[in-house]
C-alpha cells in the first residue's frame, strides 16, 4: 500500500511545469523527491530558489547520454528504495522526461509507479504515439477524431499526400529527448500546408531529417473558444475525478505554440466527450484532452492527448484544484466513494475570472510585436486583460522565484526592479485570500 507519508519523484526538464508540481506537493504535504539535469543553453533554473525543491540528485542530460543517465537514475532509484516498502510514483515535468522513463521503463520498472495503466505499473506508448492514439480513439469513438494519418518512411509519403484532407498539418507522432522538431521550426509544435505539392515536399524534408510524423487535417474553428483544453484526472474506473479546461488567449508562436495567457474557463458540455476519451483509452491519472469545435459541422473534435502535468498546472492548483493531490490520494486509497461528478472550480472563483499569464514570455512578444518601449506599455496590457491575475513563478508563499524571474526581466529591459515589483504585485492576486461574495 502506498503510504500518506511517501514522496513523489518529480524529474525537472520543463521548469514551469516542475515548479508547478512541487508546489503542488508542498500544499499537500507530499514530500518531494526531485531528479534534474543540465545542458549547454539552459535556461535559469529559477525553480532552484524555491523553498519546496526537497531532497535533491542529479543525472546527466538524456539528450547527451541516455544510457548514462538512465543508469544514475537507476542506481538513485535502489537507494531510494531501501526506504520504502512499494514503488514510489514518478512523475515528468515535459514530454522529454516522459520519454525518458517510457523508453528506460523495464530496467527502473521495480522501483517505480507511472500514470496511465490502471495499476500504474505500465507506460502507455499507445497513448504518447499520436499515429497510435489516434487509432485508439477511432475504434469507439471515431467521430471525435479528424483525418489522422502515420508517415515515418518515405515509402509512406505518396498514400498520405494522396489520402489526406486539405489543408494538412503535421508534427511529430513521438516528442524526442531535446524536442528538436521544436528547435528546427522556431517552437512551432506543427507545420500547416495548403496542398499535396506543399505536403509532399515538407514530408520528404522531415523524414529525411529522421522525424517520425502524424499528418492531420486542419480543423477550422471561430475562436479561442472553440479551442479548449480540458484538464482531469481519472480514477482506475474510469470515473473522472476533477475537471478543468482552458481558454488559451495568447498564444506563442502563433499558432502552432504554447499558451502564455491562459484563461481559466469551465464547459460543461465537454465532460461527457472527456468521459468518452477516458473509455477508449483506459487510462489513469492526469490528462490533457486538446478539443477543438470543428466550424464545418459543429462537432467537438479530439487533436492531442498529453499524459503528464501540463504546463500551467501551479495555476490550477492555485485556484483549488490540486491535480497532484488527488494523484496522490488515488495511489493512497484516500478518494472518496462518491464519483458521481468531478471536483470543479469554485463558482464564485470561477466568477472571478482567474487569469495567468507566464510574464517573461508575455514582455518579450510585446516588446517585439507592440513595440514595447516602458513597463508602462506591459501593466497597461495586464489591466487590460479585466480578471484576476496569477504569474508563473510568483506564489505568495515561495516568492524567490518569481522575484529572480522579476531580476531578469528588469536587467534584460533596463526597468527598475522595485518599481517593477511594487507594480506587478498590485496587480496580482492570492486566490486563496480573495474575498467572496
Amino acid at each position: 500500500m502506498y503510504l500518506p507519508d511517501s514522496p513523489l519523484i518529480v524529474i525537472r526538464s520543463n521548469d514551469i511545469c516542475f515548479t508547478g508540481i512541487i508546489r503542488g506537493c508542498a500544499a499537500a504535504s507530499i514530500p518531494v523527491i526531485s531528479i534534474t539535469f543540465d545542458w549547454d543553453g539552459a535556461p535559469d533554473w529559477l525553480s532552484e530558489d524555491s523553498v519546496h525543491l526537497g531532497e535533491h540528485y542529479e543525472i546527466a542530460n538524456p539528450y547527451t547520454d541516455a544510457d548514462l543517465a538512465s543508469e544514475q537514475f537507476l542506481l538513485i532509484l535502489r537507494r531510494i528504495s531501501q526506504r520504502y516498502s512499494h514503488k514510489l510514483m514518478v512523475l515528468p515535468s515535459s514530454d522529454t522526461s516522459l520519454m525518458f522513463l517510457q523508453d528506460y521503463h523495464a530496467i527502473f520498472s521495480p522501483y517505480i509507479l507511472f500514470m496511465g495503466s490502471a495499476d500504474f505499473q505500465k507506460p502507455r506508448f499507445d497513448i504518447t504515439h499520436k499515429a497510435s492514439c489516434a487509432l485508439l480513439l477511432s475504434s469507439s469513438a471515431p467521430e471525435l477524431v479528424p483525418k489522422t494519418l502515420h508517415c515515418d518512411s518515405f515509402d509512406k509519403v505518396d498514400a498520405v499526400v494522396e489520402q489526406m484532407i486539405y489543408p494538412a498539418i503535421y508534427k511529430p507522432a513521438v516528442k524526442d529527448y531535446g524536442q528538436t522538431f521544436y528547435a528546427l521550426h522556431n517552437g512551432l509544435k506543427a507545420i500547416e500546408c495548403k496542398d499535396k505539392k506543399s505536403l509532399k515536399r515538407a514530408l520528404v524534408k522531415e523524414i529525411a531529417a529522421g522525424f517520425d510524423l502524424v499528418v492531420q487535417e486542419k480543423i477550422f474553428f471561430e475562436n479561442t473558444y472553440d479551442e479548449i483544453p480540458f484538464y482531469l484526472y481519472a480514477d482506475a474506473k474510469g470515473n473522472i475525478r476533477m475537471a478543468a479546461n482552458g481558454i488559451k488567449e495568447v498564444i506563442e508562436p502563433y499558432p502552432y505554440g504554447t499558451a502564455i495567457v491562459l484563461k481559466f474557463g469551465w464547459f460543461p458540455e465537454l465532460l461527457d466527450l472527456a468521459n468518452r476519451v477516458v473509455t477508449a483509452t483506459g487510462y489513469r491519472g492526469i490528462l490533457m484532452i486538446e478539443f477543438v469545435k470543428d466550424k464545418k459541422d459543429g462537432l467537438w473534435k479530439v487533436i492531442e492527448l498529453n499524459t503528464r502535468h501540463w504546463l500551467f498546472n501551479g495555476f490550477y492548483q492555485q485556484l483549488g484544484l490540486n491535480y497532484t493531490q488527488i494523484l496522490n490520494n488515488d495511489l493512497c486509497n484516500r478518494l472518496p466513494a462518491n464519483t458521481t461528478s468531478p471536483i470543479i472550480i469554485n463558482n464564485e472563483l470561477y466568477e472571478k475570472n482567474p487569469i495567468h499569464i507566464e510574464l517573461a514570455d508575455l514582455a518579450k512578444k510585446l516588446f517585439v510585436e507592440n513595440n514595447l518601449s516602458t513597463m508602462g506599455d506591459l501593466f497597461d496590457y495586464m489591466d487590460s486583460l479585466d480578471g484576476k491575475l496569477s504569474s508563473t513563478y510568483f506564489d505568495f508563499s515561495d516568492s524567490e522565484p518569481g522575484l529572480k524571474q522579476i531580476k531578469k526581466i528588469t536587467d534584460t529591459y533596463g526597468w527598475n526592479f522595485n518599481v517593477f515589483k511594487a507594480n506587478l504585485l498590485s496587480r496580482l492576486v492570492n486566490y486563496q485570500e480573495l474575498p467572496m461574495k
